[in-house]
Order: structure tokens, then sequence, then C-alpha cells
């Protein structure tokens, strides 16, 4: 759903140094202690200024590193996700191209009337309608789609769609049915590059991904339906736009961040632990004694207490940042 909203992270307080490492009981050994406190004196910081104290420290290399809150109203992670939305929309054009399928980009708007603009929960009800439609008259497989809001509060969505050749003066129809606006626009999508359609879109789509439009859209969303501002997430997909989604997006750029850089993934396996308000630090998850399960096991079951944290993929980011 287009609607849907997510709590923002927490943002602790986060110390340092001597008033941390006594309040500590969690660990089996003094050895694992110890080598805990003095990765953590060595962690490579996120950049993000909200990050909410979780931290992955590798048994391998003793390497630590702050993972960031990843809240599309965060400065530092929207670019980040603002990155990923770019990649995510080059490669599913590209490999929707290459598989000889037609690419269309649709805009569907709010009612003419401002009063009548829809709120976010009706833009996605609306969408969803729609693309049930568009899919019964086959001419709908998967999409992209941006929230873009305008001057006048009234909220647009982008779409980046596979499919067959449908009329705009049936999409019009149709967008009118679902609950949009008289206006529906469609047009093909063709090429690849920079000076591309889907080199122009990259640019233009990407940038409803950044705080500003993420922030309208909060403040939108707690107008309407909501007591406190909320994060919204301006991006959805389809699950075959780009197999994975966004996690595997994410991964992916972070994998090509890393590569530029000459830097080699680290093994693991995965401490995962939390640097408390009070100055303790409480250990989600350790390595287990053997370490000899493979890497994607390993991995797993180090990062899966970490709210949130989109499995591997959050220390490879983190580590790529």
């Amino acid at each position: 759903m287009l609607s849907a909203v997510e709590d923002l992270p927490p943002n602790p307080s986060l110390v340092t140094g001597a008033e941390r490492s006594e309040a500590s009981k969690e660990f089996s050994t003094d050895g694992d202690k110890s080598f805990v406190l003095d990765s953590l004196g060595r962690k490579r910081k996120s950049g993000c200024p909200n990050a909410p104290g979780y931290v992955a420290i590798s048994a391998a290399t003793g390497n630590a590193h702050e993972l960031p809150c990843k809240s599309w109203l965060c400065v530092h992670c929207s670019r980040n996700r603002r990155q990923v939305v770019a990649f995510l929309i080059q490669m599913g054009t590209e490999n929707a191209l290459n598989r000889g399928e037609r690419i269309r980009f649709l805009t569907v708007t709010s009612p003419g009337v401002e009063a009548q603009a829809l709120s976010l929960k009706e833009l996605g009800n609306s969408w969803n309608r729609l693309a049930l439609k568009l899919r019964r008259e086959e001419v709908l497989r998967e999409y992209l789609s941006v929230v873009e809001l305008t001057e006048k509060g009234a909220p647009h969505l982008h779409v980046l769609a596979t499919g067959e050749y449908i009329k705009q003066a049936r999409l019009a129809q149709l967008a009118q049915e679902a609950g949009f606006g008289r206006v529906a626009d469609i047009r093909a999508i063709r090429g690849v590059g920079p000076r591309s359609h889907s080199g122009y879109l990259v640019k233009s789509l990407a940038q409803y991904a950044t705080k500003s439009n993420v922030a309208q859209l909060a403040d939108k969303a707690k107008a309407g339906q909501h007591a406190k501002r909320r994060q919204v997430r301006p991006v959805r997909m389809s699950r075959k736009w780009y197999v994975g989604g966004m996690a595997a997006a994410e991964k992916a750029v972070a994998a090509i961040a890393r590569n530029e850089r000459g830097q080699a993934p680290d093994p693991g396996p995965w401490w995962m632990v939390l640097e408390r308000v009070d100055g303790g630090i409480s250990v989600l998850t350790r390595p287990e004694a053997d370490i000899t399960d493979d890497r994607a096991t390993t991995e797993k079951r180090a990062l899966s207490a970490a709210p949130r944290a989109e499995g591997v993929e959050a220390v490879e980011e983190a580590m790529a940042a």
C-alpha cells in the first residue's frame, strides 16, 4: 500500500568510553567482553545523525560498523535512499527492455479541485484499484511507482510499468473509475543510457526520494491520518520489477561502492550489539562457538535481532558508506 507509514526509528543519546564498560553483564567470557569493547572503541561511524545504536562487529576481523537509521527523513540516509531508488529505476528499466518488454511512463493525478485532493491513503487505494483493472485487461505486468506532492499539496503518482499498449483515453477512463482525476498521461519509454528517456527518468524520479519531498508527504500523512508526524515511503514496486526489492538493491549498491574502493567483503561471522542510552551494551546476537557454518547462515543469525536491519545488506551498506 502506498499509504503505509512507519514510526521513526529511535534516536538514543549514545555514550562512549568508560561510562559504558561497567554496565554490561552479558558476555560469556572476559575475552568476549574485551574483544567487543575494543572493537567498539574503533567502530566506523555511519555518518547518520540518528543512528539508533546498533553495531555489527565481525568476529573475523574485529571491524565494527555502526548501522544507520535508514529513515527516509534522515538527511544522511535519504541520500543513500536516493541512490538506491535511481538504481532500481535504471536496472528495472534496462532489464525489462533487454527482455523485449514494453515500458510505459504513467502519471495519474488527484481530482482537479484542490479541496478534493486525495489523501495518501486514498492515493494508495486508488492505485490498487487501477492496477487491478489494468491487470485484468492484461496491460500491466510489473511497476515501480513514486509519489510527488505538488505545490498545492495534491499528490500525484508517477509509474513506470511494463505491459501491453493501452490508449490514453482508456487509461484516463479507468483512472477516474479508480478514484483519480481526469488527467492521466502515458508515454512509451525507449532506449537506455544517460541521454535516453530512461536516463532522464532516473534523475527526475529519484529526486522524489529526497528528504524534502518525503517530509512534505509525512506532514500530509499527519494532517490526514495521524496525530504525529510519521515517515512515509515515496516508492513502491511490484515483486518482479527488481527481484529482491529495496533490500536487494541496497545490497547491490553497497557492493558497487565497495568494489569501486577496492574494499574486500568481510566474511564475518557477526556480533550484533546495542549501545544503550544508560551506557551499557546489550549483546543481541553472538557468533556460535563453531563458526564453520556457511557465510549466509552465520550472517543471517548474527543480524536477525536488529530491528528493521535488512539482513546482511545492512552491514554491507554500512561498510560501503
